[in-house]
């Protein structure tokens, strides 16, 4: 289960680049689910990585 969160004001969260934080996204995996839940997480930071992407979502209505 994923949920997907683009936050009205961007929070300051000590993030590695240094900007504040304006889209979260959260997984809930079965314990026993480890090694599928690092491979979404990598595929995930992928996607997360590519400007375009976040330009849309920070777009979206």
């Amino acid at each position: 289960m994923a949920a997907f969160v683009r936050l009205r004001d961007a929070l300051a969260y000590d993030a590695a680049d240094g900007e504040p934080v304006d889209l979260v996204l959260a997984l809930i995996v079965p314990e026993h689910f480890t090694d599928q839940h690092l491979q979404l997480l990598a595929q995930v930071a992928e996607m997360f990585d590519q400007a375009p992407l976040l330009a849309q979502l920070r777009a979206a209505p």
